[in-house]
C-alpha cells in the first residue's frame, strides 16, 4: 500500500514543521534507488543523539519506479516493500526512505562528473543545471535543502556547497509515518501457503468448498490491483461449485 512520509529532518513523532512532500505530488520517477533505514529505539531510549543518520542501519535496497503524492509515496517499487515497511513500523522502529538518483554510479565518478558539469555551466544560474535523472521540482528542492540558492551563478558554487547538492541527490530522505492503510491499498501481500491450493480449480486442498483469488494466494507482494484478484476469483466460483451448498 502507499506509504506517508514527511521530511527526514522533522522531529521523529509529532507533525512535520514543513512538510513539503505534497509540492512533489505527480513527480514521476521511472528507475531510482530506494533504501529503507531502521533504528530500533527499544534498544536505548536515553539519547536523543540516537537519531542521528549514522545510528541508522540500512535494511534493505531496492530498484525501480517511484511516485511522489499528496500524501507520500507510491508506485510498483514502494508498493512491493511496503509490507516490509510496516513490519519494521510495526516493532516500533523509526524508519527512513531514502532515493540515490545515481543509484549504480560509484561516487569517484559521479563526483568528477558534476565537477565538470559545474565547469562547462560556469557561467550559468545554478537552476538553470539538468540533470536527467533528477526532475527539476526535486532539484529546486534539493537546491532549497542544502541552503542554495538558485539565482546564484555556478562560478559563485563553493566545493563544499557542490559537494552538499550531490550527497542529498544521492541520499533523498523522508521520515516515514505511516502506511496509508487499507481502504487505499491497491494491493495485497498474501501469505497462504501455496502447497494448500490446487491450481487447477484455485480450490483449496483443506476445506471442499473453499476458493480462492489470484493476489490472496501470493508468497510476496506483487503488483496485483484489487479488481484483478476479485475478477479472478469471481471466474472461478463461475467455473465451479458455489461457496456455499445446500
Amino acid at each position: 500500500m502507499p506509504i506517508k512520509v514527511k521530511p527526514a529532518s522533522a522531529k521523529s513523532y509529532g507533525e512535520a514543521k514543513d512538510n513539503w512532500i505534497s509540492e512533489l505530488a505527480g513527480v514521476s520517477l521511472q528507475d531510482v534507488g530506494i533504501s529503507v533505514w531502521s533504528l530500533d529505539h527499544s534498544r536505548d531510549k536515553q539519547s536523543e543523539k540516537l537519531r542521528s543518520d549514522l545510528n541508522f542501519q540500512k535494511v534493505f535496497k531496492r530498484q525501480g519506479k517511484v511516485l511522489f503524492t499528496h500524501e507520500g509515496l507510491s508506485g510498483p517499487a514502494i508498493l512491493n516493500m511496503s509490507k516490509d515497511v510496516g513490519e519494521l513500523l510495526s516493532y516500533g522502529n523509526e524508519v527512513k526512505i531514502s532515493l540515490d538518483f545515481f543509484s549504480g554510479i560509484g561516487l569517484d565518478v559521479l563526483q568528477e562528473k558534476f565537477k565538470k558539469i559545474f565547469e562547462e555551466n560556469k557561467n550559468k544560474k545554478v537552476k538553470n543545471l539538468a540533470f536527467k535523472e533528477v526532475p527539476v521540482k526535486i532539484f529546486e528542492k534539493v537546491l532549497e535543502l542544502t541552503g542554495v540558492d538558485g539565482d546564484w551563478n555556478i562560478n559563485q558554487i563553493m566545493k563544499e556547497e557542490r559537494v552538499m547538492i550531490l550527497e542529498k541527490l544521492r541520499k533523498f530522505d523522508f521520515t516515514v509515518e505511516k502506511l496509508l492503510g487499507f481502504d487505499k491499498s491497491i494491493v495485497s501481500s498474501g501469505g497462504l501457503d501455496l502447497k494448500e491450493v490446487d491450481f487447477k480449480t484455485m480450490q483449496s486442498k483443506l476445506y471442499e468448498n473453499l476458493f480462492f483469488a489470484g493476489a490472496g494466494i501470493q508468497e510476496k507482494l506483487r503488483w496485483i490491483p484489487f479488481f484483478n484478484a476479485m475478477t479472478e476469483g469471481r471466474f472461478w466460483l463461475c467455473q465451479n461449485r458455489p461457496l456455499y451448498s445446500s
